[in-house]
């Protein structure tokens, strides 16, 4: 495919994502049908859970591809590869919520997995990640997307 055909194709396929409506789900995790995300944010302080849950709306809203994170939502690497982190800070303590973006369901998905705390200048515990990571693996399995719950329409 020439350069052009590509840029053509793109520029289609970027016009026809500008008038998608987005959503936000919580993953429900099948071994203990409890939302991991939607409970870390609702164990939060008014003051991050409000900032987190405004970054979901705005995500959801711009949509994903095109916010711009300003340091609030970033895509993560590594290990952490196709995941996003919602970022807020409390004093402190850094909080953030795991993310995926899925485009499988009839309504694209902003999904939120789990979320964690940590101290400032310290690393996120692995175990934290690896939980992660399991409920991504689980989430992913069950293409019929019985496993998610609580869809954010704000």
């Amino acid at each position: 495919m020439s350069g052009v055909a590509r840029a053509n194709s793109t520029d289609r396929m970027v016009a026809a994502q500008a008038g998608e409506h987005w959503r936000v789900g919580f993953v429900i995790d099948a071994t203990t049908g409890e939302r991991p995300g939607r409970d870390f944010l609702r164990g939060l302080a008014a003051k991050p859970a409000a900032e987190m849950m405004a970054v979901l709306i705005a995500v959801r809203d711009a949509p994903p591809y095109r916010f711009a994170g300003g340091g609030k939502w970033e895509a993560m690497h590594d290990a952490m590869a196709g995941f996003y982190e919602v970022r807020a800070r409390s004093g402190q303590t850094l909080h953030r919520l795991f993310c995926l973006l899925d485009r499988t369901l009839d309504t694209p998905t902003l999904v939120v997995v789990s979320g964690a705390s940590k101290p400032n200048r310290t690393p996120m515990s692995e175990a934290v990640y690896a939980e992660a990571r399991r409920l991504r693996t689980e989430y992913e399995e069950r293409r019929d997307r019985g496993r998610l719950g609580d869809v954010l329409e704000v």
